[in-house]
């Protein structure tokens, strides 16, 4: 008789609501891999790394801990980042910038080093990653900063990670990639009348294409298991949706 190997990660995102994004379908779509994953991750809303270091500097009960688990969603409230960190043996810990700095990388220092050093203190084994964000779609006015242009935008937040991936030796989760890759699909070529992979705000990932794509990327780079083998849909995407979503995440991640 065969028995699938079933593999525990655990992983926390250090982020905001890109990587609350990034985690929606995650953890479902994981367990359909024969992954156990518990997923947590500590959310304000729009924090920048500069946020993300005064609030461990000085021990803020800032954040909304949620935490994915068994199929299962919780938030904890008033939570610190000292308290996530000590709450479980972390496989991977993930480090993102604000979307709109992300491709500004004087914004990352000191607060990213500075971080780093201190989730090392308390998780010397966990395997430390970039989560790579995501470029916005034309007509978001936060785009001023990179030109009125989202792919300005999306070729400053890659060469920004791509630095501190060099300079720190951390692997990227290639989200902004992916959603370049999925981007040149028609059906999801905004610019010409495909779909957004954005929501309406013009930045978050939409529900449910753009949180797919994210889950699949995360899972792919995570586990190393294949997406085109995931049996995992959502309702609201069609097959050949669900196809070219995987195909772009395979690419992103291959890529790196």
């Amino acid at each position: 008789m065969f028995f699938w190997k079933v593999v525990s990660m655990k992983v926390l995102s250090i982020g905001n609501s890109f990587s609350m994004n990034a985690h929606a379908y995650l953890e479902r779509m994981a367990a359909a891999g024969k992954t156990d994953m518990v997923l947590g991750n500590l959310f304000i809303g729009g924090c920048s790394l500069e946020r993300h270091y005064n609030n461990m500097k000085n021990d803020t009960p800032d954040y909304d801990y949620q935490i994915h688990s068994d199929g299962g969603y919780a938030v904890i409230h008033n939570h610190t980042l000292y308290h996530a960190l000590i709450s479980d043996d972390w496989d991977v810990i993930t480090f993102q910038q604000v979307s709109n700095f992300s491709g500004k990388p004087d914004t990352f220092e000191p607060y990213l080093g500075e971080l780093v050093n201190y989730v090392r203190g308390y998780q010397p084994n966990a395997k430390l990653m970039l989560h790579e964000t995501w470029a916005y779609e034309y007509g978001n006015s936060a785009l001023d900063k990179y030109g009125n242009n989202p792919k300005q935008m999306y070729s400053e937040i890659e060469a920004a990670y791509n630095f501190y991936s060099e300079k720190y030796g951390f692997e990227i989760i290639p989200c902004g990639k992916a959603f370049e890759e999925a981007r040149k699909i028609d059906i999801f070529d905004n610019e010409n009348g495909g779909k957004s992979l954005c929501a309406p705000d013009l930045h978050h990932a939409s529900a449910p294409h753009g949180q797919y794509l994210l889950g699949a990327v995360w899972y792919e780079k995570l586990t190393g298991k294949s997406i085109l083998e995931n049996p995992y849909s959502v309702d609201g995407i069609s097959f050949y949706e669900l196809m070219s979503l995987k195909k772009a995440a395979r690419i992103a991640v291959n890529s790196k």
